[in-house]
């Protein structure tokens, strides 16, 4: 997961959880690690899973994804990626995801998952090294993307305060006047 400790799974986000503006370029690392005896052959893959919300169509097709493994050239996702890592080789793989700049309000609200998997074909991993968890040799999956827009409780709060104030400021007009007259 961060270098130290090894994990099947993602324990925390790739990206960061706040909203994505049309246009944003994210970009993360996921590092991956050959456990076992020997030279292990295999692939990283990258997909977008089915969101949630009215807008994930639109939003999934509003995302590019791309993935690097080390300094290797960007690939676009739906195509696997070949790895080869020697043993206890630990190789970072950068993952890219951009929202387009075109990407509509109907985007907002709306979450899709991007799938990581990884998967090496080797030697049975070595029983001398020690590992907080078991490396990650079968598959890895990242949290959903964050929401993109704003939450609309913060307005709609705001907008409830303003009418609460108003009627209060009414209010004590109407019974200023009531007192005068």
């Amino acid at each position: 997961m961060d270098g130290r400790e090894w994990s099947d799974d993602l324990k925390v986000p790739l990206f960061e959880a706040s909203p994505w503006v049309p246009g944003e370029t994210r970009r993360s690392v996921l590092l991956v690690r050959n456990d076992g005896r020997g030279t292990a052959d295999g692939q990283v893959a990258v997909a977008l899973g089915a969101g949630t919300g009215d807008g994930a169509g639109a939003l999934a097709d509003a995302l590019r994804v791309r993935v690097r493994p080390a300094g290797d050239p960007w690939t676009a996702t739906g195509r696997p990626v070949p790895v080869r890592l020697t043993e206890s080789e630990v190789l970072p793989v950068s993952l890219e995801v951009t929202l387009a700049a075109s990407a509509g309000d109907d985007t907002q609200g709306a979450t899709v998952p991007l799938d990581v998997v990884v998967t090496l074909v080797g030697d049975a991993p070595t029983g001398d090294r020690p590992r907080d968890e078991p490396a990650p040799d079968d598959d890895a999956r990242a949290a959903a993307l964050p929401r993109t827009g704003g939450s609309p409780a913060l307005p709609l709060l705001a907008a409830a305060g303003a009418v609460l104030l108003g009627a209060l400021l009414r209010w004590a007009a109407a019974a200023r006047e009531g007192r005068r007259g």
